[in-house]
Parts: structure tokens; sequence; C-alpha cells
């Protein structure tokens, strides 16, 4: 039985680890995703929007 719970605690850590390597990245990526929408709406109120065909 002390084996299987020393195993257990083993698979835990490894687990802990595993989801704090993939946690960052995925905030990043987020983070990153979420700026990028803020500033592509407030383009048009800076005034520096995209430029039509039309336009030049």
């Amino acid at each position: 039985m002390q084996m299987i719970a020393e195993s257990y605690r083993g698979i835990s850590v490894v687990l802990d680890l595993a989801l704090d390597r993939l946690l960052l990245p995925v905030a990043l990526i987020v983070a990153l995703l979420g700026a990028g929408i803020i500033v592509h709406e407030l383009l048009p109120i800076w005034g520096n929007g995209p430029v039509n065909a039309h336009q030049l």
C-alpha cells in the first residue's frame, strides 16, 4: 500500500510540473491575442486604421 501511495505522489508531482510548463505558453498566447484584439479595435479611433484602396 505504501508503494502505491508513493507512486501516486510521484505522478502527482510530474503532472503538476507538466501543467506549469503548459500554463505559461498558454497565458502568453492569450495575452498576445488579447492585446492584438484591443489594438485592432483602437486603431480606427486613433486614426491609423486600415487604408482603403480608393483613398490612395
